[in-house]
């Protein structure tokens, strides 16, 4: 699928296609008019990332307010590999109430991404690397994890990043680590908290270990994985 960037404006109905329909239908009242004019391709791309890929979405019309068709949970390329189609139920909970707590204390906030393609994990582990992988831009890397080998807590639908909905103070590290706070007494794990990545607009589900290979021992893939999220 190809996807033409266009510009989002005040209204989440509006881009409520390019999001899981669960979020949407739980973000709509929290959120109110949080979602600012989107100005750059990355960010539209963050938009898109649960629907690319997607096949059977085809035509998007913005002045449509009615509920759209929920996706299946998982969705595969033309190579086999897998990407969810929505989050977590749980982290869709927590994401809500982190929108709504954040509001309360002034410091309005955006989710920016929560689940990933393979190829959208992809287009992140390549910033600063050459074709071979290896680094030759170090402080352009935002990522290790490959995507086709669903090393990224995104892949399995547990993970979300955020910024300040504040034109210029999208990522100012003082009100990051207030949400981080915010999110922590929440239940949520933060990423300002690692000491080897520090990844301050990071949020992700507690009780799936340390690392993703748990998720991988158990689950071989995400597909596996969001087949047991209703039992």
């Amino acid at each position: 699928m190809n996807i033409k960037p266009i510009k989002i404006t005040n209204n989440l109905n509006k881009i409520k296609l390019n999001l899981a329909p669960s979020i949407i239908n739980n973000l709509n009242n929290a959120t109110k008019s949080n979602i600012n004019t989107i100005s750059s391709n990355n960010e539209i791309e963050d938009l898109y990332c649960l629907v690319d890929e997607t096949p059977n979405i085809t035509n998007i019309n913005l002045n449509d307010t009615t509920t759209p068709p929920e996706l299946p949970l998982y969705s595969y390329d033309k190579n086999g590999a897998i990407s969810l189609n929505r989050p977590h139920p749980k982290l869709t909970q927590k994401m809500t109430k982190l929108v709504e707590l954040s509001e309360k204390e002034g410091i309005p906030i955006r989710v920016t991404e929560t689940v990933r393609t393979v190829k959208r994990q992809n287009k992140l582990y390549n910033k600063g690397r050459d074709d071979e992988g290896n680094i030759i831009k170090k402080e352009k890397v935002v990522t290790n994890a490959k995507g086709e080998d669903y090393s990224s807590l995104h892949h399995w639908g547990i993970a979300f990043d955020i910024c300040i909905d504040e034109k210029g103070s999208e990522y100012d590290e003082e009100k990051l680590k207030k949400v981080g706070e915010l999110g922590k007494s929440i239940g949520l794990e933060w990423g300002g908290d690692w000491t080897t990545f520090e990844d301050t607009p990071h949020f992700q589900l507690k009780g799936y270990g340390s690392s993703v290979q748990v998720l991988k021992d158990e689950y071989q893939n995400p597909g596996n994985f969001a087949d047991t999220w209703n039992n």
